[in-house]
Parts: structure tokens; C-alpha cells; sequence
């Protein structure tokens, strides 16, 4: 059985389906307190470059990830000098970097931002976060 190149088999070397949720929106949008508006804004974001090279025209999540990227950073570095005030930078910073996330995952916070601003970006991560 060969690879797609997507991480899915084909049968007799054809390429098979990609599997996405039926409603992506439906499964993301209350774990993280969030009413997807534009749906397909959010599949753009849970799309990989890999998806797009092989689907030329279809757009992929790394400017939303870059987005998201910056929010997640405020979000993150915020709670942090909430939770340790007295702590110096040099202690933080290092706490910070750990809490990367994946580029999809980057990329629906900044679909949550855009869609509705600061607050519920930090509400999404904040349903994520285990702090």
C-alpha cells in the first residue's frame, strides 16, 4: 500500500480521498467557545501547504498561522506576567517559547480573532490551556 503523499492510501496506487470532518466548525467551535462565521475561512485554516502544492489555487493556512502565531504570543505572555508578576523576563521568556502550538491550530486563533476580536481569541486559549 503506498502513500498519497497527504497520509492516506489509494487504492491500486490511485490517490484517496482527503478526510475532513463534515463540519469542522460544528466539532471545533464548542471546545473552544467560539461561533465560526465564515467556514470557510476556518477550513482555509486546517489547510497545509503540502494540500495546496499538490491543489494549486487552493489557499493554506500560513498567513492565518502567522496571525495567530502573534496572538497566541500576547495571550500566552499575558497570562504568564499575570501568574508570576514578580518573576523576571529571563524566567518567562523560556515558559513562553514552550507552549508552541501546531500551525493549524495557530491558524483557527487567528481565524478567531479576526472573526471576533482579542477577548475570544483569549477565551479559546484559555479553554485549552491547562492553567
Amino acid at each position: 500500500m503506498e502513500l498519497d503523499g497527504r497520509g492516506s492510501s489509494g487504492v491500486n496506487g490511485t490517490p484517496a480521498a482527503l478526510t475532513v470532518a463534515p463540519d469542522p466548525a460544528g466539532v471545533l467551535g464548542p471546545r473552544l467557545g467560539h461561533t465560526f462565521r465564515d467556514p470557510e475561512l476556518l477550513r482555509q485554516a486546517l489547510t497545509h501547504r503540502s494540500f495546496t502544492n499538490e491543489n494549486p489555487g487552493a489557499p493554506d493556512n500560513e498567513r492565518l498561522a502567522l496571525l495567530g502565531d502573534a496572538v497566541l504570543a500576547l495571550v500566552v505572555a499575558e497570562r504568564l506576567l499575570a501568574a508570576a508578576p514578580e518573576e523576571p523576563v529571563g524566567m518567562l521568556t523560556p515558559r513562553r517559547e514552550e507552549s508552541v502550538l501546531a500551525t493549524a491550530l495557530e491558524a483557527v486563533v487567528g481565524v478567531i480573532y479576526l472573526e471576533a476580536g482579542l477577548a475570544a481569541a483569549r477565551g479559546a486559549v484559555a479553554r485549552l490551556a491547562v492553567w
